[in-house]
């Protein structure tokens, strides 16, 4: 065999207390995973991620076992604030083989009355940003407005 599980059953649910395949436990490698906040700003702060905006990584992005999710947290009164939360995964692919290129997240609250992008340089260290990271209401040639400003980096994540 090239592995072994063993569970207690419930009416309404099964729990695994192990599952290996070849000696790996499996369980905390896959469902319990636990993932590590790789850059923080601190406390009540969080970047636009401009040109100016250098985030260092306390662990590469090919390191992780997928890649990482940068968070975005809505800007208001100086401050990032608890709501419109977007998330933007960049697999460890695109920072191993296409390192320091340019990556878009596109933005957007729950009624689509703010929608934004962000541009940023992801490379296997680090993420730098752009200028217009920080704009406020802009027309592209799409038509769409975005509003930039609206959000600032407040995490990124290693998945």
């Amino acid at each position: 065999p090239i592995g072994e599980a063993t569970w207690s059953e419930y009416k309404d649910r099964v729990d695994f207390k192990k599952a290996t395949i070849k000696g790996k436990d499996i369980i905390s490698d896959i469902v319990y995973s636990a993932n590590q906040v790789l850059w923080d700003p601190g406390e009540g702060k969080g970047y636009y991620m401009t040109a100016s905006h250098t985030i260092n990584l306390s662990q590469k992005v090919s390191e992780q076992k997928t890649g990482i999710v940068l968070v975005w947290q809505a800007y208001s009164d100086g401050a990032p604030q608890p709501w419109d939360y977007n998330f933007t995964f960049i697999p460890k692919w695109q920072a191993m083989t296409n390192s320091s290129r340019g990556v878009t997240c596109f933005l957007s609250n729950s009624h689509a009355g703010y929608i934004g992008t962000k541009y940023v340089y992801v490379f296997d260290n680090k993420i730098t940003g752009h200028n217009e990271n920080s704009t406020g209401a802009t027309k592209g040639n799409s038509g769409i407005t975005t509003t930039n400003k609206h959000w600032v980096l407040t995490y990124v994540i290693g998945v």
